[in-house]
């Protein structure tokens, strides 16, 4: 998962606004504007190439396994088409799903957050036109 937050850094050359990401994946976070942060402050230039080359290569890593995680194609009609919100919900509750954290839409899915009905965290992907699930992350 990759959230993002404007940021300003200032460096003792150097002012700097980019977005913030925080690159989370399997619990494991890496924060990116941390990083380029402790690189402006730093005077030393051997230090400077080393956290710049850590912070390239985690980048990039993580960069892959965000890929990966990436929400499934859940359908290819457009948005009028899908049920709404209220009806989804009801037909997740008669699932059997429960304590829904999360409902969102994630590209062309319905999202949810939740407990299954063994009390099992769940992270499901839902077809929005029928209902169905797509994929299903059973912790």
């Amino acid at each position: 998962m990759l959230l993002t937050r404007l940021v300003k850094v200032e460096g003792p050359l150097i002012s700097i606004s980019f977005t913030r990401q925080l690159f989370v994946s399997g619990g494991a976070q890496f924060d990116l504007a941390g990083h380029i942060a402790t690189m402006l402050k730093t005077k030393d230039r051997t230090m400077k190439r080393s956290i710049l080359l850590k912070l390239v290569l985690t980048a990039s890593a993580f960069s892959a396994s965000t890929i990966a995680v990436a929400a499934p194609v859940c359908t290819t009609l457009p948005q009028a088409r899908w049920m709404t919100p209220d009806q989804m919900k009801a037909r997740i509750a008669r699932m059997g799903y429960r304590d829904i954290k999360v409902f969102a839409v994630s590209g062309s899915c319905y999202e949810i957050y939740a407990h299954t009905r063994d009390g099992k965290r769940a992270e499901v992907y839902f077809n929005p036109v029928t209902g169905a699930v797509v994929q299903n992350n059973v912790d």
